[in-house]
């Protein structure tokens, strides 16, 4: 079997099994910046009452401490952080990579198959599979949400994505599937720029020359009249 996750995410979500959490939350985030640099972020999240339900392990430290002896499969610049939100705990490991070469790193330390990860021609390529078919923990996994984020660079131009706000596209992973993921986006020049600031952009201009023919109109009726005024009467 595949290991589509790393040690860290197997950890939580033998957890949630366990501890039959069924509202667990996990999410794989890669955001990739324009140049190839970018970080890769593997999350999961805990209810207040998951929490509580949690102390029968008898630890003194947070449940996000408590793993940090388990980080030796991690890229070994990985930070750990616990956040706060709402009345979650959200336990998240962060790996920044400079460039595509170091995310591809990452991805073959998951066992994750990268189809096309690339920059060509201002073109950026992202086409990666997931076996999610085989394992023991298929059939507890369906209780857990998980979700593949992938924040991309410039503007989308194709995805197989369940989910797409602006560049951030969203899969969920259905155990017992394989999962493609596939995206595209253009880099660098005006294509880059959102669609929204071209339309404001195109808004102001056609203010602005509606302005222009207002004044003009204005001008035009007032030199109009003036010498329509000073014109004697036969």
């Amino acid at each position: 079997m595949k290991r589509t996750f790393t040690r860290i995410s197997f950890y939580f979500i033998a957890i949630c099994i366990l501890f039959l959490l069924t509202s667990c939350s996990a999410n794989l985030i890669t955001s990739i910046e324009s140049d190839g640099s970018g970080l890769y972020t593997q999350e999961v999240g805990f209810t207040a009452e998951e929490i509580s339900s949690l102390s029968s392990l008898g630890t003194e430290t947070s449940i996000c401490d408590s793993t940090q002896s388990d980080m030796s499969d991690m890229p070994a610049n990985t930070v750990m952080r616990e956040e706060k939100r709402g009345e979650e705990t959200w336990c998240i490991f962060e790996a920044p990579f400079s460039s595509l070469d170091e995310l591809k790193s990452i991805y073959g330390s998951t066992d994750i198959t990268i189809n096309d990860i690339s920059l060509n021609d201002k073109k950026f390529s992202y086409d990666v599979s997931l076996d999610m078919s085989g394992g023991d923990f298929n059939s507890a996994l369906g209780m857990i949400n998980m979700k593949w984020i992938v924040e991309m660079p410039g503007n989308v131009t194709d995805n197989n994505a369940d989910e797409a706000k602006g560049s951030t596209l969203t899969w969920n992973l259905i155990p017992g599937t394989d999962v493609n993921i596939h995206a595209e986006s253009s880099v660098g020049g005006l294509s880059s720029i959102r669609s929204e600031y071209i339309l404001i952009g195109i808004a102001v201009l056609c203010l602005c020359i509606l302005m222009l023919v207002i004044m003009a109109v204005v001008v035009f009726l007032v030199v109009r009249r003036n010498k329509t005024k000073q014109t004697p009467a036969a």
